[in-house]
């Protein structure tokens, strides 16, 4: 966690928000395990979730009439954003480490990254 720690750190001042799709499952999971492992990270990691540094991208695809919650895959399809491909998905990421499939779920875990930072600027970060 010492890489997330200089990561977050160093782009405090210029990345001042905090990205997530659900932040309030993600933060809160980062910030569970982070206080688990008594690592200084987890005081740098909002945990409201009305707080202004968090981003929240199915929020914001959401609008004001939250019914059912929108999958970041399936908004990304639906800007041509591709896809988070290997297969995967949050619910058999599990089952694919049991298997061993590290690499597989490293590939798919990255693309998740860079699917989320796509969508923030598309919708929520004023970028094309």
């Amino acid at each position: 966690l010492d890489f997330l720690e200089d990561a977050v750190t160093r782009s405090a001042t210029r990345f001042p928000a905090w990205v997530a799709h659900s932040a309030a499952f993600d933060l809160r999971w980062l910030k569970w395990h982070a206080w688990r492992l008594r690592h200084p990270v987890a005081a740098l990691i909002p945990f409201d979730k009305w707080s202004k540094r968090i981003v929240d991208t199915m929020a914001l695809w959401q609008g004001p009439d939250p019914k059912g919650y929108p999958k970041l895959a399936d908004i990304a399809g639906f800007l041509g954003l591709g896809d988070k491909g290997e297969g995967l998905d949050g619910a058999t990421v599990y089952d694919a480490w049991l298997a061993g499939e590290h690499e597989r779920i490293a590939r798919y875990c990255e693309r998740d990254v860079t699917i989320l930072r796509d969508v923030y600027h598309r919708i929520g970060g004023g970028g094309e």
